[in-house]
C-alpha cells in the first residue's frame, strides 16, 4: 500500500517458505492473497492463479468447521475478495468458463452451509435410508476426517497435514459415489462450465451474476461456450 512492493514481495515469499504456514490457515490465506496480488501486478497470471486457488482451499477448509450459520456469514465476509480477485483475473485472461466455475464454487459452498449443519445428523437423516449401516458409516467417516483436519496440531509437518486432507477428499468421494444426495448435504461440489451447458437446450442460455463492489459481472453460458460481461453495479446492494 505504501508502494514498497519489492519489500512486501520478499516478506511474503519468506512467509510462504515456512512449512508451518499452511497449518495456520487463518493467516495463510491472507499471505497467499497478498502475494497473488503482487503476481498480478507483475503480469504473472499463472502464479497468481495458483496462489489464489490455494487460498480458496484454505478458506473453505476453515469455513467447513464453523458450527453456526451466523458465524459462517461473519467468517466469509472479508474473504469474498479472494474469489473476486480470481474471477477478475480469469476474465482478464479471457478464461470466462474458468471464471464461471469459480463463481459456482463460491455459491456451492454457501449453499451447503444453508442446506444443513454438517455436525448434526438431523438433515442427513432425511436422506439416509433407515437402517443403512453402510451409508451411516461412510457419513461418519467423512465427518471424522474433516474434524481431524480442523483440529490438527499446527506443529505437524506439511506431509502429515496433506495426508489428512487427502483422507477427507477420499472419504467425500466415496460418500458421493455411494449416495450423491447425502453427499450434497456435507460437501460442496461445484459444477463445471461444461456440466452447466449440458443442462441447456441448443436455443437456451444460462446467466450467472457475480457482484464485485460497484461492478457486476455477468457470465453467459450455453452449449456454444461462455462469455463474460462487466456491467454497472452501483446501488444494486443498497
Amino acid at each position: 500500500g505504501m508502494g514498497r512492493v519489492a519489500e512486501a514481495k520478499a516478506d511474503y515469499d519468506q512467509l510462504l517458505a515456512l512449512p508451518v504456514l499452511r497449518q495456520n490457515r487463518g493467516i495463510a490465506w491472507m499471505v497467499l492473497h497478498g502475494r497473488a496480488q503482487i503476481a498480478i501486478g507483475e503480469a504473472q497470471p499463472d502464479t497468481a492463479q495458483r496462489l489464489l486457488r490455494e487460498a480458496l482451499d484454505l478458506i473453505e477448509e476453515l469455513r467447513s468447521g464453523i458450527d453456526t450459520e451466523a458465524a459462517k456469514l461473519g467468517f466469509v465476509a472479508d474473504k469474498q475478495a479472494v474469489y473476486g480477485t480470481l474471477v477478475s483475473l480469469l476474465v482478464a485472461q479471457n478464461q470466462p468458463a474458468a471464471a464461471l466455475e469459480v463463481v459456482e464454487r463460491a455459491k456451492a459452498r454457501a449453499l451447503v452451509d444453508l442446506l444443513a449443519d454438517r455436525y448434526t445428523s438431523a438433515a442427513a437423516a432425511q436422506v439416509l435410508p433407515r437402517g443403512d449401516a453402510r451409508l451411516a458409516a461412510l457419513l461418519q467417516r467423512q465427518r471424522d476426517a474433516e474434524e481431524a483436519l480442523q483440529t490438527q496440531n499446527p506443529t505437524r509437518s506439511d506431509a502429515t497435514w496433506a495426508q489428512q486432507r487427502n483422507t477427507v477428499q477420499a472419504a467425500t468421494a466415496q460418500l458421493r459415489q455411494a449416495a450423491p444426495e447425502l453427499a450434497s448435504l456435507v460437501s460442496a461440489s461445484a459444477a463445471t462450465a461444461a456440466e452447466l451447458a449440458q443442462l441447456l437446450d441448443k436455443d437456451e442460455v444460462g446467466l450467472q451474476y457475480f457482484v464485485q463492489g460497484d461492478r457486476l459481472l455477468a457470465l453467459v453460458f450455453s452449449p456454444q461456450g461462455t462469455r463474460a460481461f462487466t456491467l454497472e453495479g452501483v446501488g444494486l446492494l443498497a
